[in-house]
């Protein structure tokens, strides 16, 4: 009798924190979250490796506690990313074959490693991982699947995602140091999609908002697939350096205010309401006024939906088909934001919630963790266009393939 599989590993690495969970199926055949860590990284600086050493022993600390088990590095380990430092490009090309023959998945394969092997791309930066956006059989075009179909030509764009080669680098160093090889790494907007967004929506056009620590990443599908994908340079650790710079605390005490006592609802905090700020021996250093505290939230929070407006009101002009906004990450957790995000931003919002995984409730009905929820969606999807075929340099993949066999054989 085979021994049971002991599931995989993922890992967050966001521009504000670490998350690594352990996932394996349950008796009733569902996906669940077994044990799950999460820290604050010194070794990282917004999603970069900062300090190698010490990045390195921050993450085997986390997957170590999250696995229980002393075999931790022979599960697969799988990664989704936030930082700065990803880009993304739109790139397409084309296989011939000899006469008319039915497009088998082996051709699929030859027409995506060609796509990325010929895109111009700087040669400064690496690959990261690249997601289907059409296919072309013949003159027939956006194709989603074209396995089975007959052609002489077959031609494929791919949205691809890059990193400069030397943070990259960082990565790779980290995983060599841990004697891991990771499986996947996409960024962390691809994973909160998957997870976030109907695929009613995804055909009639919606742009995902993942608002994340210091980043927010916006994810636009259209006829269901991802047509577009940008990174702002503006988080919610804006409001979280509003809050340090007025009362003179540390981040992380600014934070953690923020998230207990965050409220946009109107008229929730009267002028007699305060928030106590204890020191680290619990002595109560001063008191804020809440209504103080909740305006200088929400002036923050309204600084970064300016900024979401004008963006909304570029990618209109480009893809028209733009008719629901759903947000993640979270800030948008907070009593009031849905309302305050709505009458902002003049088109339909909705959050995101996570639905499919069996997870603690302190995490699944968190939109902090979504995207790494969405990586374990990500991995099982059945839809070709999340198919993964991402040889990565420097990293050895088996191929989310390879897993699904394993699944296979041990559940």
């Amino acid at each position: 009798m085979k021994e049971k599989y002991p599931g995989l590993l993922a890992l967050y690495i966001g521009t504000t924190k670490l998350v690594s969970l352990r996932a394996g199926f349950g008796a009733d055949g569902a996906l669940k979250v077994e044990n799950w860590q999460k820290k604050e990284p010194a070794g990282f600086d917004k999603g970069l490796v900062r300090d190698s050493e010490l990045a390195t022993d921050e993450v085997r600390e986390l997957l170590e506690k999250t696995a229980e088990d002393t075999e931790w590095f022979n599960r697969p380990l799988y990664g989704v990313i936030s930082n700065p430092a990803i880009k993304t490009y739109r790139v397409s090309s084309s296989v011939y074959f000899p006469g008319t023959r039915v497009i088998g998945e082996l051709d699929v394969e030859r027409v995506i490693s060609q796509t990325r092997a010929v895109a111009t791309i700087p040669l400064d930066e690496v690959i990261l991982c690249s997601v289907p956006q059409e296919y072309l059989v013949n003159d027939l075009p956006e194709v989603k699947d074209p396995v089975g179909l007959e052609g002489r030509r077959l031609s494929v764009t791919l949205h691809l995602f890059t990193m400069p080669i030397a943070a990259y680098q960082g990565l790779q160093r980290l995983f060599d140091r841990l004697e891991v090889e990771i499986e996947l790494l996409i960024p962390k907007g691809l994973a909160s999609a998957t997870l976030l967004l109907k695929e009613e929506e995804k055909r009639d056009g919606v742009l995902l908002v993942d608002m994340g620590g210091c980043l927010t990443e916006l994810f636009y599908y259209y006829q269901g697939t991802l047509h577009f994908s940008k990174i702002i340079p503006w988080g919610t650790e804006a409001v979280t350096d509003r809050i340090s710079r007025q009362w003179e605390m540390p981040p992380r005490d600014a934070r953690k205010l923020k998230s207990e006592f965050g409220n946009l609802e109107p008229g929730a905090a009267s002028q007699e309401d305060t928030i106590s700020y204890t020191d680290s021996s619990e002595r109560i250093r001063f008191k804020i006024p809440s209504a103080v505290f909740q305006d200088e939230i929400r002036k923050g929070l309204e600084e970064g939906l300016e900024i979401l407006e004008r963006e909304i009101t570029q990618t209109k002009k480009i893809f028209p088909h733009l008719y629901q906004l759903v947000f993640s990450g979270g800030s948008t957790r907070m009593n009031g934001f849905l309302e305050l995000a709505q009458c902002r931003l003049n088109i339909p919002v909705r959050l995101g919630f996570s639905a499919g995984i069996q997870a603690p409730q302190e995490m699944a009905g968190h939109p902090g963790y979504h995207a790494i929820l969405g990586l374990l969606k990500y991995i099982y999807s059945p839809d070709p266009d999340a198919r993964q075929r991402n040889a990565k340099p420097g990293l050895v993949s088996k191929t989310v393939n390879q897993f699904k066999g394993w699944v296979h054989d041990y559940f």
